[in-house]
């Protein structure tokens, strides 16, 4: 595994507000209710991640599924 990148704290803020008021922007219940799993993923959660400093495109950071044992 490699080591954390070193990220600027006022630079993930910056970018983490700006989702913060992109998914504020969703205020429509209807919207949010159609908005999947898979565009969540990719216009929120991956960016978050990336924005605290993660490697989303790296398999060594990031698994895109896990199996779970029933």
């Amino acid at each position: 595994m490699s080591s954390p990148p070193s990220i600027n704290p006022d630079t993930s803020r910056q970018r983490i507000t700006g989702l913060l008021e992109r998914w504020r922007s969703l205020s429509n219940p209807q919207i949010r209710q159609d908005y999947h799993e898979a565009n969540t993923r990719k216009d929120f959660i991956l960016l978050l991640f990336e924005a605290l400093g993660w490697n989303t495109a790296s398999a060594d950071e990031v698994f895109e599924e896990q199996p779970v044992a029933a």
